[in-house]
């Protein structure tokens, strides 16, 4: 494998069949912008809808990228397929004469199904290449919402809100939902992100139409006490080449109306405000980053995460559960303005030595690995 100082190929993936297909793509076109050439050389790959992937190169891949609501790959791009070959892992041209295009270190920056939930990770074991991230476990476990509050809770004690959790054809007991968990309740798909599917109830009557919204995408949902009078705190968590684990001062998400929903976080520049970092005392500010870096060590993610958590204002009320932990993000939005890189550039680390800093913590962690042995002694 080439050393980080041959200028290794890095393979950028975006896109993807999630619901989250466009924001991949704003995301991965940041990574691609502010990519340092002098030690890294891109290749992008963006995978359509249909799950077809097509080669770019070092090119701009995006039509529209200044566009959330339109942006989409070029498509006058040839199709490739990662594989394993005798010179190791390459982009290869079903059906041409091209030349395999190899890669050495991959950065997967597919948000959701399939892309953030262990599918493309164990892709990437199998092509036997170092990549930017959680593992097929963490990123599994972290993706699923009822994993993550089961994990979270029993291994750390750490309050989740009461939810229930049901899978696609099992009856739904929706009095015995509103009588346990109250008004205003959220109903979410277990395995997506960026707020994708989830509804905010506040009337009995819809409670009904929620159900059948999130189970458009998933096939297993969350119906989640909404956490009254609390603030959405969110930490930015980073594993260094040396395996130390880095956490920047949180940031705070301030929705304007209702919370903060996927029109909120890209298309309604007015949606939300993001305070970086949050107004807290250095004693609030210090419980966030020891609790966000407990559950990433005890989720076992690697590379990055966003720790979202709800901080309660009437936490000296409730002395016992002043902190509620709501999701990990193992691959959190990437574009330049997105609160995980806003976060670390608040402690003086810009946006392209943060990619650097993933890219290193890959290759590195990959080498550790590589020492284990993969067949028992002679």
């Amino acid at each position: 494998m080439a050393s980080l100082s041959q200028r290794p190929a890095v393979l950028l993936l975006c896109g993807g069949k999630s619901a989250e297909h466009q924001i991949s793509l704003l995301s991965c076109h940041s990574v691609y912008q502010a990519l340092d050439r002098e030690r890294f050389s891109p290749v992008v790959a963006g995978m359509d809808r249909e799950g077809v992937w097509h080669f770019y190169g070092d090119q701009e891949f995006l039509e529209h990228p200044e566009d959330p609501r339109q942006v989409k790959l070029r498509e006058d791009a040839p199709v490739c397929f990662p594989m394993s070959t005798p010179e190791g892992a390459a982009l290869v041209f079903p059906g041409s004469r091209r030349k395999p295009v190899p890669f050495a270190l991959a950065f997967p920056v597919l948000h959701g199904t399939y892309g953030e939930d262990g599918s493309i990770q164990g892709m990437l074991d199998m092509l036997d290449v170092p990549y930017v991230g959680c593992d097929v476990r963490a990123s599994a476990n972290c993706m699923d919402k009822e994993r993550t509050k089961v994990l979270a809770s029993s291994l750390l004690n750490i309050p989740v809100a009461p939810f229930y959790a049901f899978n696609a054809g099992e009856e739904i007991p929706q009095e015995q939902l509103l009588q346990d968990l109250g008004l205003p309740l959220f109903v979410k798909p277990a395995c997506t992100g960026s707020s994708v599917g989830i509804v905010r109830v506040t009337k009995a009557k819809d409670l009904g139409k929620a159900l059948e919204e999130a189970f458009l995408y998933d096939d297993k949902i969350l119906v989640e006490a909404a956490v009254q009078n609390a603030r959405e705190i969110e930490c930015a968590v980073l594993e260094m080449p040396d395996g130390s684990i880095l956490v920047a001062d949180p940031g705070e998400v301030i929705p304007r109306t209702g919370f903060y929903d996927y029109q909120a976080k890209y298309l309604d520049d007015q949606g939300a405000r993001l305070q970086v970092p949050a107004k807290l005392t250095k004693e609030e500010r210090e419980f966030v980053q020891e609790a966000a870096g407990m559950v990433f060590a005890a989720l076992e993610c690697h590379g990055m995460a966003r720790v979202d958590f709800f901080l309660r204002k009437d936490r000296r009320k409730k002395p016992q559960d002043p902190l509620i932990l709501n999701e990990i993000n193992t691959i959190p939005g990437f574009t330049s303005i997105s609160l995980y890189p806003k976060m670390m550039e608040n402690i003086g680390m810009d946006y392209a030595t943060l990619i650097s800093t993933l890219l290193e913590t890959a290759q590195a962690r990959f080498l550790r690995k590589k020492q284990l042995r993969r067949s028992p002694e002679a």
